[in-house]
């Protein structure tokens, strides 16, 4: 059951809707856990603006998604670590 479901989203105004579907994209389980993938793809929504079910067969879907979970991670770890380097320099300021 997702966030949406759950928060009776059919009554919502549009933005509102779309905001829940991004919380569940990013609450939803890294893509690099098997199990996280049969998860990924019952998500109404997808992580990626491209849609990857009408692809060739010779391209590693499955590898990519890895690959793209493991730069959102490095991503979001470098935006906290900034956010503490920032802070500390801050109490260094009298």
């Amino acid at each position: 059951m997702g966030l949406a479901s759950r928060t009776g989203q059919g009554s919502r105004p549009a933005f509102v809707r779309q905001f829940i579907q991004g919380l569940e994209c990013l609450l939803a389980p890294l893509a690099w856990d098997t199990k996280a993938q049969s998860n990924a793809q019952n998500l109404r929504g997808s992580h990626m603006a491209v849609d990857t079910s009408g692809g060739h067969s010779a391209m590693d879907y499955p590898e990519h998604l890895r690959t793209y979970s493991g730069f959102l991670k490095a991503a979001i770890g470098l935006v906290v670590f900034c956010t503490l380097v920032l802070v500390f320099l801050l109490t260094l300021v009298p």
